[in-house]
């Protein structure tokens, strides 16, 4: 009971925002810029808290490494549901708006 009491008592709260920066200190006023920094940076007991935005998480998306204890899990959790959007994905570039919801882009002969 001790070791469990222990590792919540350390336990701390990690923030990531849009705005963020990876090399800040991950605090509610310095917050990491990015998820996959906030995922370094936790250990059993953590919380992190997503601030409202967009995060691109590249083509590989997300790999998430650590998964805490059954008595101190680690937790993601929007500040506000609902505002947060997470993108596996690339932007795409040389694209033209063509007409409606089509988008065109020339393409080199192979």
């Amino acid at each position: 009971m001790v070791c469990a009491t222990g590792a919540l008592a350390l336990a701390e709260t990690f923030y990531v925002s849009p705005l963020g920066n990876d090399k800040a200190a991950g605090s509610e006023r310095e917050p990491f810029g990015t998820l996959a920094r906030a995922e370094e940076a936790v250990k059993p007991g953590d919380t992190v808290v997503v601030e409202d935005g967009e995060y691109s998480l590249g083509r590989g998306g997300l790999t998430v490494t650590k998964s805490g204890m059954a008595d101190a899990p680690i937790a993601y959790r929007a500040r506000n549901p609902g505002k947060v959007t997470l993108r596996a994905s690339e932007k795409l570039a040389g694209f033209e708006h063509y007409k409606g919801k089509l988008w065109r882009a020339r393409l080199d002969k192979a």
